[in-house]
């Protein structure tokens, strides 16, 4: 971690002094200091807050995989049965199981692959329905899934399963200062000091009723978004990631202008 060209957790609280106007007599502050009791909660809101943001802005540092073998099978064959499990427990429609439970350091889910379980081959892409299950008889795959109310829901299956999720996860908390030294815990995110000093300074100015708190939260949700607009690993395009993947013919063609036989060309 000390070669990464990370800051350091005083860096971002030096930062934020200064923005605050709270290091006139020392750069250690005069109210926000190392040692307040309240500094460190200070810290670890504006850094949830921080990660939110990037995550919705699809920031690739955050992008987690997570798999899952032997998921139970569904107990009931009613069509409109639906299975789920969220950070606990898993319902396989009658009775609640151990596992699969999600990562706890799940924030959303991005993306969840399936195979019948005891294949060693490929994991087939789950859809993502946007208005619910279909009323159809169980299979030996799930073939679609749903988040909502917190729970990973899914149609159940005839048999065994593994699972893969690509998913949205939250870096660790930052340590008290008698537990580890802010010199020494660093953020693990490139050239993020700003906008995480800008969350510090409106968690302390929402905390005093201070006006200029919209202000401060207005400027550390846009240096946020620059993380997306340089995250090299985020894609840009308007259209869907499946409309890549699909082979081109007559139906599905590729993007751009008209070309011969009625094809799209690049």
């Amino acid at each position: 971690m000390a070669n990464a060209p990370y800051d350091t957790l005083q860096d971002v609280l030096n930062t934020s002094r200064v923005r605050l106007n709270d290091a006139i007599e020392s750069l250690g502050g005069d109210i926000l200091t190392d040692d307040a009791v309240f500094t460190l909660t200070f810290v670890n809101a504006a850094w949830r807050r921080l990660q939110q943001v990037m995550a919705y802005c699809g920031v690739s540092i955050l992008k987690r995989e997570f798999m899952w073998f032997s998921v139970p099978a569904a107990t009931q064959t009613d069509y409109g049965t639906q299975v789920w499990f969220n950070w606990d427990t898993f319902f396989d429609g009658t009775n609640f199981q151990p596992a699969p439970i999600l990562p706890s350091d799940l924030i959303f889910p991005l993306d969840m692959w399936e195979r019948v379980h005891g294949s060693t081959g490929t994991y087939y892409p789950m859809d993502q329905p946007e208005n619910g299950f279909p009323t159809v008889a169980l299979e030996a795959l799930n073939r679609r899934w749903e988040w909502r109310d917190n729970k990973v829901y899914m149609p159940g299956t005839t048999g065994l399963t593994d699972l893969r999720i690509r998913y949205m996860g939250l870096l660790a908390d930052f340590l008290d200062n008698t537990e580890q030294s802010f010199d020494t815990q660093f953020v693990p995110v490139v050239n993020i000091l700003s906008p995480f000093a800008w969350f510090v300074c409106s968690e302390v100015a929402k905390s005093r009723g201070d006006l200029d708190a919209g202000q401060f939260d207005t400027l550390a949700q846009q240096e946020t978004r620059y993380l997306f607009d340089r995250d090299a690993q985020q894609g840009k395009s308007i259209y869907k990631r499946s409309e890549y993947g699909k082979m081109v013919d007559f139906d599905t063609p590729l993007q751009g202008p008209a070309g011969p036989r009625g094809l799209k060309g690049n």
